[in-house]
């Protein structure tokens, strides 16, 4: 007999196929509050009770709905992450950081991608505000204006990783970009480089503005002259590096070092690279950012721009999070993550 043939057309089963508590409580004789407690994990009541429940949730075939749960609580236990593409492992190694985190505080993730679009990003904002997640992490696409703006009106706490926006106050957590840039372009000049390559990320990025500038900083303060940097926009590159065998938008090769965006970036120019003859690092050395060999180790060894030992974007993200959960009213705070050169020597 079916739950619908057994509880009547009144039954919530009946119009969606999902079990109720209503369902559980008839199949087992207890009231519906009883039934919520018990699946609630209240062990306030009777064992025999609490088993006896139990085993009806599981012979039905009982799924918690923590929506309507939540709305009645205030409190999903379910934390958003809007991000660009999980195809980067930068990415998906943060995510998955950021996820055992949250686990070990009662929270679980909900992972909602944007692919580098500003009405998705609106849209995938819109959607975990409509599920009442305890809170957003945001890796925005865009520095300009944004959408979080509408998102902070709703009071739902929300932390910025790895980029900032500008003219918005967030709490906001990301690597020391010029910093690790500075250190990169400082080192290369000091291997007794003289042509440069820097390869760019997205110029509505932040992160790509503070990278740039911290770069070419440090290649002026070691006597180098615009002239011997080259710039290959993001835009030009990313769309070829499916094509490995292809290097002639590399052409020239006259640089000798490269800074990297990301590693990302970094690793497909090493393929381009190798197609055209050149090796890495003897004939060119490259330079990275954010140390993806650290979670994915049978990637090639990389020379790369990382958080410091014991710092974590994650760690330091979930912390800003749950510390606006619990005081909404608290100060705004922005960690800036030391970094610092890392990789073979």
């Amino acid at each position: 007999m079916s739950i619908s043939e057994r509880y009547g057309v009144n039954t919530m089963a009946d119009k969606t196929g999902r079990i109720t508590l209503r369902d559980v409580a008839e199949q087992c004789g207890f009231s519906v509050n009883t039934v919520s407690r018990v699946l609630r994990g209240d062990t306030k009541l009777p064992e025999d009770t609490r088993t006896k429940i139990s085993k009806a949730a599981e012979e039905l075939g009982y799924i918690r709905n923590n929506l309507a749960s939540g709305l009645r609580s205030g409190k999903s236990h379910v934390i958003a992450v809007v991000v660009e593409e999980i195809q980067n492992p930068h990415y998906s190694s943060l995510i998955n950081e950021l996820d055992q985190l949250l686990r070990e505080k009662g929270y679980v993730v909900m992972i909602l991608c944007t692919h580098n679009d500003a009405k998705q990003e609106a849209q995938m904002l819109e959607l975990a505000i409509s599920h009442s997640v305890d809170g957003i992490f945001l890796f925005p696409i865009s520095s300009g204006v944004h959408n979080a703006d509408r998102i902070l009106q709703t009071k739902v706490p929300i932390v910025l990783i790895d980029r900032e926006i500008s003219g918005l106050k967030m709490d906001l957590t990301r690597p020391d970009d010029y910093s690790g840039a500075y250190q990169a372009g400082r080192y290369l000049v000091s291997r007794g480089h003289r042509r440069f390559l820097y390869l760019g990320g997205p110029l509505v990025n932040s992160s790509h503005v503070y990278r740039r500038n911290g770069f070419r900083d440090a290649l002026r303060e070691g006597g180098i002259s615009p002239e011997q940097i080259r710039e290959l926009p993001h835009d030009r590159f990313y769309p070829t590096v499916n094509d490995s065998d292809d290097a002639s938008l590399l052409e020239p090769l006259d640089f000798t070092a490269v800074f990297s965006f990301n590693d990302e970036l970094a690793y497909y120019l090493i393929n381009k690279l190798a197609a055209a003859g050149k090796k890495v690092p003897d004939d060119i050395e490259i330079i990275g950012f954010d140390n993806i060999h650290r979670t994915i180790s049978y990637l090639p060894k990389l020379r790369t721009i990382s958080c410091v030992p014991g710092k974590s974007l994650a760690k330091s993200a979930v912390s800003l999070l749950l510390r606006r959960i619990e005081e909404p009213g608290c100060p705004l705070q922005q960690e800036i993550i030391p970094v610092s050169l890392c990789g073979p020597e």
